[in-house]
């Protein structure tokens, strides 16, 4: 049952607003070190207008997501949740929490770590404070869901013309992940950036050259290895047909390795903007051309295990 509420409820959230869930796992991960999340967390709790706004945008998030649920829960497809109604709130709230914390898992991490910060300098009030706030928030939110099941909704239909635009080849298989996979796609994403900010980050800070920085693209690269599987089925499956057409060699690995790089735009990002501070162009230069030829292999090597 927790399969279909994650299919109904996670997956079409995270879907509508892929965008800024990419957008912010970039800034946070590609833009800002670890020891930015440390200040700001810090300027955060030290600072009342600074922490009123953090519950405010927390709270308004929480609406944003519940106003987006409860127009799923009006669409004539979502008709057969109204059955849900029927149960007592304390057993719709255990059923129904996991995708209230799923929806809300950028939120609550961060939570962690002003909670961490709050903790370290004694400021246990505002912890305290921020956490009756995202209670009493998921509290609302799972009411007025339960709520908004028990209402009647007539069964509509709507009929409208849809515009189909022609996207190139090597995009498909990012909007693929977009449609059908955009909670693999963040989770690899946002914990790939993370790991590779934390190498950077201990790699400035003294007594690391640039094999620690090439072990850690490697250890990012395996993070990968989901979403190249997915990759294979795609294409050797979804996508058998076109095998046969009659292409070139170079455009064929064109086509796979525009592909590749859409996918990993946003470890490149963070490779040109921290690895600017690497004394040495040609270690750079390695390490940018060491990632590429990483996912590459791994890439391969997925191919070879389905053959």
């Amino acid at each position: 049952m927790r399969e279909i509420y994650f299919k109904s409820f996670v997956t079409p959230f995270y879907k509508a607003y892929l965008g800024f869930f990419i957008l912010v796992s970039v800034i946070l991960g590609v833009f800002m070190e670890l020891k930015q999340h440390l200040m700001i967390a810090e300027k955060i709790m030290k600072t009342p207008t600074w922490f009123g706004l953090l519950i405010f945008s927390f709270i308004f998030y929480t609406f944003l997501q519940l106003r987006f649920q409860i127009k799923l829960i009006q669409d004539p497809k979502y008709l057969i949740f109204q059955k849900l109604s029927f149960l007592s709130f304390s057993k719709f709230s255990k059923d129904f929490i996991s995708v209230w914390l799923v929806n809300h898992t950028l939120i609550l991490l961060y939570s962690l770590i002003i909670s961490f910060v709050g903790l370290k300098i004694g400021n246990w009030e505002k912890v305290v404070s921020l956490w009756i706030s995202l209670f009493i928030s998921g509290f609302a939110s799972l009411y007025f869901s339960y709520k908004t099941l028990q209402k009647y909704y007539p069964e509509k239909h709507f009929y409208r013309s849809q515009i189909i635009h022609i996207k190139p080849y090597f995009l498909w298989f990012s909007f693929h992940l977009k449609e059908n996979r955009p909670l693999l796609l963040l989770a690899v994403k946002t914990t790939s950036l993370f790991v590779l900010s934390g190498f950077f980050y201990s790699y400035f800070s003294g007594g690391y050259d640039s094999r620690w920085l090439a072990f850690g693209l490697l250890v990012s690269s395996y993070f990968h290895y989901p979403i190249w599987l997915e990759k294979v089925e795609f294409g050797e499956y979804q996508l058998n047909i076109f095998k046969n057409l009659p292409r070139t060699f170079i455009k064929k690995f064109a086509q796979e390795f525009f592909a590749i790089m859409v996918i990993a735009i946003p470890e490149l990002l963070l490779l040109f903007y921290q690895g600017g501070g690497i004394k040495s162009k040609i270690d750079h230069f390695s390490l940018i051309f060491f990632w590429t030829t990483l996912n590459l292999g791994i890439y391969a090597m997925c191919l070879l295990n389905k053959e």
